[in-house]
């Protein structure tokens, strides 16, 4: 028989949602800290049951508890095989059997083409995740994926999606991104996952949580739509729309776009900014793998990516955990210079409008305005260089980014409704000739 990968899954009790390696040769589970899960439920034995693992498969065999263990909801009278699906309570707390073969892993890798979202910012690291529910299949794996079994968890506890296949992640956060489809309205949709793996980071959770109330709060038609959060355990999910469309990151693949597309572009996102900036509230990681783009039914860019942003006391309650303070570490090429320092306190909309300017001027370019062989290096250049010739960008427009991507805050338009203004003139002047 093939060889197998086994995890068991919290259903109930204290560590729901947590997710248990089932390595061996021999695995004991109890109350006792000594265990190698420890079950904290006073109805469980110190010592209650062991699970031997072979490369085929499981074993399980209680070893004198006073309540039994039981399998499916039938008592142990000895030892007993484990299959996929199987259930066991130990006291009053449910775990499930996930075993997969290599078999099953062959299966899926059919049917499933793991994409990730690399930046296309120059700087050689996965980008952020809730820009992918844009994502395309084509573009290169990165970082965040989940392992066969985590996606065989993922199937387990939301039974009202069906996956159908990865489109990016950020492996050092702990998240992943999936094309679904929610079966009860039949409709794709993208799924944002928070993988527990290993002790929760407290700053990922916060800004995950963060993102999905920040989205909810802001309902926009150039915004990226939330359906859902979900709450499973110790794992998390954003339910949000899915762009067919991918993102300008992805059109960035191909070359620079032309001038109309571009504008197009960048004044939809100056729309959802304005919308931002005018309810006190500042995006701080705006880029192309966060402007996305809906099929040809769904029409118009969409701003994603959320995880970052700040805002008016609606977003930022004093002690809420779900503010996160630190400026993105991802994406540095489209950064202002002033969210390289260590004031975050002059990170405001303008800031944005440097993001978006660089976003435009690299769409024209069909690459960014800076590069570096280390983010150490692309952050220097930002906070030094001038930008380099925008000779891509007729005018007026090429004035209009020019004034986007000033080093100084106070000399860039005040907020993205002044550069929305600035965009519709420019366009009027390019259509009149």
């Amino acid at each position: 028989m093939p060889s197998m990968q086994a995890e068991l899954y919290v259903l109930s009790g204290r560590d729901a949602g947590k997710l248990i390696d089932a390595v061996g040769p021999t695995l004991f589970l109890g109350r006792a800290a000594t265990n190698h899960y420890r079950i904290r439920d006073p109805q469980a034995s110190r010592v209650h049951c062991r699970i031997d693992v072979t490369r085929t498969g499981l074993r399980l065999e209680d070893v004198g508890s006073g309540n039994g263990t039981y399998v499916n909801e039938t008592r142990l009278t000895g030892p007993v095989d484990l299959r996929d699906g199987d259930e066991i309570r130990v006291g009053a707390t449910r775990l499930k059997v996930l075993i997969e073969t290599e078999a099953d892993r062959a299966w899926e890798s059919e049917r499933e083409s793991p994409s990730g979202v690399a930046e296309a910012s120059g700087v050689a690291e996965a980008s952020g995740v809730a820009e992918a529910s844009g994502a395309r299949e084509r573009r290169p794996a990165g970082g965040g994926d989940a392992s066969p079994k985590q996606r065989r968890a993922l199937r387990e506890v939301l039974p009202g999606y069906r996956l159908e296949r990865r489109l990016g992640g950020h492996s050092h956060q702990g998240v992943a991104v999936y094309l679904a489809r929610q079966t009860c309205l039949d409709r794709p949709v993208a799924l944002k996952v928070f993988l527990p793996k290993g002790p929760t980071p407290k700053e990922a959770v916060a800004r995950f949580l963060h993102e999905a109330k920040a989205i909810a709060r802001l309902p926009h038609p150039n915004i990226v739509t939330i359906h859902d959060a979900l709450v499973r355990g110790r794992m998390r999910v954003i339910v949000m729309e899915y762009l067919a469309g991918g993102s300008l990151a992805d059109r960035l693949d191909d070359g620079p776009l032309p001038l109309g597309e571009a504008l197009e572009f960048g004044e939809a996102a100056a729309r959802a900014l304005a919308y931002l900036h005018a309810q006190e509230v500042v995006h701080r990681n705006v880029k192309p793998s966060n402007l996305l783009l809906g099929g040809p039914a769904q029409g118009t860019c969409k701003l994603g990516g959320f995880g970052f942003a700040t805002g008016p006391a609606a977003l930022e309650r004093r002690g809420d955990t779900c503010f996160v303070a630190s400026a993105p570490t991802h994406g540095f090429a489209f950064l202002a210079p002033e969210q390289l320092g260590d004031d975050l306190s002059r990170v405001g909309p303008a800031a944005d409008v440097y993001a978006l300017g660089a976003c435009i001027a690299a769409s024209l370019r069909g690459a960014p305005l800076f590069d570096g062989s280390s983010a150490a290096a692309l952050g220097a250049a930002i906070l030094r260089d001038p930008p380099p010739p925008l000779d891509e960008a007729p005018q007026p427009l090429r004035g209009v980014l020019e004034r986007c991507l000033r080093k100084d805050p106070a000399e860039r338009y005040a907020d993205a409704t002044a550069l929305l203004h600035e965009l519709r003139v420019a366009r009027g002047a390019l259509e009149r000739g």
